[in-house]
């Protein structure tokens, strides 16, 4: 099946979620996980953000972020809570997402596809900005989340720049978000890809049939020391 910029299924009725519609996203969904966020934002990570006077109060846009402390620490969402917040759940927004995670959990993406992220996939993009949509895209992915220790105080997009080409072909301001504080919880002391890589090629499966893409070996609670994302 193939799906263009300009026409992506629109039929939430038929839809299963798979990140390909816009219409999939359901403000009284989130509506419902809200007061689970505020506990979390408030009470579990503790959040403080700042700089929301920066942000256009309406129109398109491309938010541009950094994950940090492993998949643990959903950052994402933090900041999602922090937006319906201020502009409620009827502004339209979505989130590209990876396309790995409909592959490890089909729940937890349709969960996610409600709440407003789709499959991450520059025609998708494309179409939700045409809706005059804010966009939300974390670049480095996995190897922003489980960056080494060392590089905890930096931006890592494991060298993407395609953003930056959205952003200019539709003519939209890219606004960076930057989470931080996570990876002094999380200290990933290396990535041993390349090595796991080697041994798969010789034979080895990955688990669930999955590319990490990264492989992490980490310290922190409640796991103590960490292998594998």
């Amino acid at each position: 099946m193939k799906y263009s910029a300009s026409s992506p299924r629109n039929n939430s009725q038929t839809s299963r979620f798979d990140g390909l519609s816009l219409a999939d996203r359901n403000p009284d969904f989130i509506q419902l996980l809200l007061p689970i966020w505020e506990w979390l934002y408030r009470y579990y990570f503790r959040v403080q953000s700042d700089g929301w006077h920066h942000v256009p109060a309406r129109g398109k846009m491309l938010i541009v972020g950094s994950h940090n402390g492993g998949i643990a620490t959903p950052d994402m969402f933090m900041f999602l809570y922090e937006w319906f917040h201020r502009y409620g759940t009827e502004r339209s927004a979505y989130g590209l997402m990876h396309p790995t995670v409909w592959k490890v959990s089909p729940d937890i993406a349709s969960m996610a596809v409600q709440c407003g992220a789709i499959k991450a996939h520059p025609k998708m993009a494309i179409a939700a900005l045409g809706k005059n949509a804010p966009v939300l895209v974390y670049p480095g992915g996995a190897q922003d989340v489980f960056r080494p220790h060392h590089l905890r105080n930096k931006i890592y997009f494991a060298g993407r720049k395609g953003f930056i080409k959205l952003a200019l072909r539709e003519s939209v301001p890219i606004v960076p978000i930057i989470s931080h504080g996570a990876h002094d919880t999380l200290i990933v002391l290396a990535d041993f890809y390349e090595q796991v890589k080697q041994l798969h090629e010789l034979g080895m499966p990955w688990l669930f049939g999955i590319d990490p893409v990264v492989f992490p070996v980490y310290l922190g609670l409640p796991w103590g020391l960490g292998i594998g994302p």
